[in-house]
């Protein structure tokens, strides 16, 4: 008889879980039946693959869509009905309200949401208090609620959004690092890049203006004007849609030789092995990725200050951190890289170790298995 309790994990679109859940989902497998509800989308296939895993659609707007988020409730519900899950975990800001909306009115009794990030901090009039209500709507539908991050938790609580405990697993992060395959002596596939420098920096993330990328292009290009040795890779998609760039970036992006623009990567690790820092000048985050994975290759971080991020750099020790929207000081972050190559190398050192204490998969794993067996 099979006595494993049914988990579903639920995220607006496949990507989220296949890019970053994908190994965690498959070991859960073992102790659970594990079923995900996500949209369609080509990320769909990986999770397919899974073995012991039920993949089922339910179509998500990433937008606010009153009439298509009341249809995906309902559908969330008549499949969560049919599934009779013991638990439902939902990331991302749009599958936790229809998640925890559709199970709670399905009666599933654990009902976990992990805040990644949150957007009404950096938002503001009428807008911020719809989306602080919508946040607020979210936990009183969920029994458990589990910020990515201290920082996260700390803006909640700050907010008001709940008065239900708020629990971080371990140190925070979703899914945890492979701090062997993420490792400066790993072994991979090292593409050409062209017009690459000595000195080169790398912003890993979404091309979009509140990853703070106007200032970083813009900072960059005043590098360029009094040094002949830097490059700048862009590596992630471009998101023109959702959140343009200026078009004076644009043209700057598009001018600028030493910027060379690489697109999506399936292993950022060859963009990062070249590189002598990682720039993150985001205006918002829930606990970067891209910052742990770079330093995870011994790489220190130039960051915005904001709390996610200091969260993980501590300024001079693992990395440089900036004015929030400052092009003058990832200018002059940039800059000391370049002067201080032993000072970036040691902080590249530290920047590991801490990856290593703090974020390592398994630490993460346990601390998510141990979360829910307390179900």
């Amino acid at each position: 008889m099979n006595t494993k309790k049914i988990l579903v994990r639920t995220a607006t679109v496949p990507s989220s879980l296949a890019v970053f859940c994908y190994e965690q989902i498959s070991r859960l497998s073992a102790d659970y039946n594990v079923h995900i509800i996500t949209s369609s989308g080509p990320e769909l296939e990986m999770l397919i693959k899974i073995p012991g895993v039920s993949v089922h659609i339910v179509e998500m707007q990433r937008h606010i869509s009153p009439f298509k988020d009341l249809k995906s409730v309902f559908q969330m519900y008549r499949l969560l009905k049919k599934i009779k899950p013991d638990i439902v975990h939902s990331v991302t800001p749009k599958a936790g309200l229809v998640s925890m909306l559709a199970a709670k009115i399905a009666g599933v009794k654990y009902r976990v949401h992990t805040f990644t990030g949150l957007i009404w901090p950096t938002s503001t009039g009428i807008k911020r208090t719809i989306l602080k209500n919508v946040d607020r709507l979210l936990c009183l539908c969920a029994t458990n609620i589990v910020p990515e991050s201290f920082s996260v938790k700390k803006a909640m609580e700050e907010g008001k959004i709940t008065s239900k405990p708020l629990t971080v697993l371990g140190f925070g992060n979703l899914r945890g690092i492979d701090i062997n395959y993420f490792s400066p002596h790993a072994h991979f596939d090292t593409p050409k890049i062209p017009n690459i420098k000595s000195c080169t920096f790398v912003f890993v993330g979404r091309i979009v203006s509140d990853k703070g990328v106007n200032e970083l292009i813009a900072a960059f290009d005043r590098l360029t004007k009094k040094y002949d040795d830097v490059s700048l890779l862009l590596v992630g998609p471009e998101e023109q849609s959702l959140d343009p760039l200026s078009q004076e970036t644009l043209k700057t992006i598009s001018q600028n030789k030493d910027i060379i623009s690489i697109g999506a990567a399936t292993d950022v690790r060859p963009y990062l092995a070249a590189s002598k820092a990682l720039i993150l000048p985001s205006y918002r985050e829930g606990l970067p990725n891209a910052v742990i994975e770079a330093g995870a290759m011994e790489l220190p971080c130039i960051v915005s200050d904001i709390p996610s991020c200091k969260e993980l750099i501590q300024d001079g020790y693992n990395g440089i951190v900036t004015r929030v929207r400052s092009s003058d000081d990832l200018y002059n972050a940039m800059r000391q890289i370049r002067s201080n190559i032993n000072e970036a190398k040691q902080m590249g050192i530290n920047a590991r170790q801490n990856v290593i204490n703090k974020y390592d998969k398994e630490k993460v794993y346990a601390a998510l298995i141990d979360f829910y067996s307390q179900t």
